[in-house]
């Protein structure tokens, strides 16, 4: 789920030079929001419940420098768990501009966060509403 990818990877290989915010008009003139981000997925919602099955989020994030990436997450996780879906988020450590322990700084340099990122804030919020009894 990296929907826009213009905002979820911008600035990332050389894609997207640009800043897109979120909760902000992307180029085109379309708002980026939590009603944007639920109009994506409501097709996926909509194959769930006509054919009963389950659905799982197998990766999303922000970049850690898009502007918002906190409340980007925070509106992803609160839609997929509204739905009953499962998901995964994208990466733990595996890159520095995913990574929710690097503070969100511009791409360089890349600074370990001292305390917890709202980041990670959002993403440990509902992993903790989800623990086994």
């Amino acid at each position: 789920m990296s929907t826009p990818h213009a905002f979820t990877h911008q600035q990332v290989g050389g894609n997207n030079p640009d800043a897109i915010s979120y909760n902000a008009t992307m180029p085109g003139g379309t708002l980026l929001n939590k009603a944007y981000v639920r109009s994506y997925l409501q097709r996926i919602r909509d194959f769930q419940l006509a054919f009963r099955v389950p659905v799982y989020i197998g990766e999303f994030s922000a970049v850690r420098w898009a502007d918002g990436a906190a409340q980007y997450l925070t509106d992803c996780t609160s839609i997929f768990e509204e739905f009953g879906w499962d998901w995964t988020y994208h990466a733990y450590r595996e890159y520095d501009g995913w990574s929710l322990e690097i503070q969100n700084l511009p791409r360089s340099p890349v600074t370990k966060a001292t305390v917890e990122t709202d980041r990670a804030t959002a993403i440990r919020y509902w992993l903790n509403q989800n623990l086994s009894p």
